[in-house]
């Protein structure tokens, strides 16, 4: 399917799980940190965005228009099922810094087991060339 086709049958939860990787409150509150308090300027941002964030895809201005409308469309009608934007959680600054830290943390964690596994595995291929190169002589 073209990129084309794809993104006329975007839909605004297709397009949230595509290009946001995080839960509605912490968007907003990010933004609500920058002192962006209007959704739907948070999504235009957020939209202008999104080739530096996904810099192997190119992006037309149509289809970054149309990203932000469906974001936009997905945060109004999560707000609305919540019962309004005073019932959400906003997170301060510290709280999201909070969050960023553990997920760098779980990232930091989950690189050194790769790297330790990568080690292993290298110093046994190691092991495995100095014993047949031991036999072949």
């Amino acid at each position: 399917m073209s990129k084309n086709r794809w993104f006329k049958k975007l839909t605004p939860q297709m397009a949230w799980e595509q290009y946001v990787d995080s839960p509605v409150e912490v968007f907003i509150s990010n933004f609500y940190v920058e002192g962006i308090r209007d959704i739907e300027a948070m999504c235009q941002r957020y939209a202008r965005d999104i080739p530096y964030i996904f810099n192997k895809q190119l992006f037309t201005q149509e289809q970054l228009k149309r990203v932000a409308e469906l974001l936009n469309e997905y945060i109004v009608a999560y707000v609305a099922k919540k019962g309004g934007i005073d019932k959400l959680e906003i997170y301060s600054e510290e709280e999201l810094d909070a969050m960023f830290d553990r997920v760098l943390e779980e990232v930091m964690q989950n690189l050194r087991q790769l790297h330790d596994e990568e080690k292993r595995q290298w110093e046994s291929r190691k092991r495995r060339r100095k014993r047949k190169a031991g036999r072949l002589t």
